[in-house]
This record gives structure tokens, C-alpha cells and sequence, in this order.
């Protein structure tokens, strides 16, 4: 039985999908820590001459303004820029570590 397991670990490649798993997530940290950190800083120094905390723009969706229900804009586009940071990251390190096949 332990050599059936341990043929599937292998075969199927269960091993190297779980550490892809485990780099992905401290990969995550670490680009968001990057952006968190170092990216979002620029932004709001860049976005001081409208009051700086740019996370906190919204759209209202009433006439009640700030008191009624309102569309968060600095938390989609701070969304967009980990997703776009997180993305060109990933796209680097397969380019790096995935050749093509040569035909």
C-alpha cells in the first residue's frame, strides 16, 4: 500500500503541485508586502494634493453623500494594482524557470 501512495505522490506529481502551492502563497505575502509597503506610499505621496489617502475614494450612490451607500474606488484600484503587480511577478518567474520546447 505505501508503494502504491507513494507511486501516486510521483506519478501524478502531487509533491511538486504542493510545493507550487506553498511558494504561491509566501509569494503573495511577499508581493503584497511589496505593495503595501513600498508601492502604495508612492501613490499616496503622489496623491497628496487630494488629501493623500487615495484608498479611501468612493463614489456616492445617493443624494445622502458620504451617509448613504457609496462605491469604494480606492479599494478597486488598490485591488487592480496588487493584481497587476502580482501577475507581472508570476509572468516573470515562469518565463524564467518554463522553457519552451524545442520542436
Amino acid at each position: 500500500m505505501w508503494q502504491d501512495f507513494k507511486a501516486f505522490l510521483i506519478k501524478d506529481n502531487v509533491i511538486g503541485l504542493a510545493i507550487a502551492v506553498i511558494l504561491g502563497g509566501t509569494l503573495n505575502k511577499l508581493v503584497g508586502s511589496l505593495v503595501d509597503d513600498i508601492i502604495m506610499p508612492v501613490l499616496n505621496l503622489a496623491t497628496a494634493a487630494t488629501g493623500g489617502n487615495w484608498k479611501d475614494w468612493y463614489l456616492p450612490l445617493s443624494a445622502a453623500g458620504a451617509d448613504g451607500p457609496k462605491m469604494l474606488i480606492g479599494n478597486l484600484i488598490g485591488a487592480l494594482i496588487n493584481f497587476l503587480v502580482i501577475g507581472f511577478v508570476c509572468w516573470r518567474i515562469a518565463k524564467a524557470f518554463v522553457k519552451p520546447k524545442a520542436a
